[in-house]
């Protein structure tokens, strides 16, 4: 399962986070909490395994490729990029 995975990786930001703005309240991550249930369907955590890592890469490759021959400039897609991943809570 790639669950302890995605524990480290939510745990690291959580606490990056925290570091930098104490006072804010951290958010409960969806997928995690999903997946941390006893009786979830064994499909579930396939189609989530999926979507992240094969569909969401080629999808915001295809996307950011398009940004930069749209615009001509690797700066405007970096900039994209950059919003476009910007934690939820911020």
């Amino acid at each position: 399962s790639s669950l302890p995975l995605c524990w480290a990786a939510a745990e690291l930001s959580s606490r990056t986070m925290q570091w930098l703005d104490p006072d804010r309240p951290l958010p409960e991550h969806e997928v995690l909490k999903l997946l941390s249930q006893p009786d979830l369907p064994g499909w579930i955590p396939a189609a989530l395994w999926i979507s992240a890592v094969m569909i969401a890469p080629i999808v915001e490759e295809v996307f950011f490729r398009g940004v930069v021959e749209a615009t001509g400039g690797i700066a405007t897609s970096s900039i994209c990029f950059g919003l476009a991943h910007l934690p939820s809570f911020y």
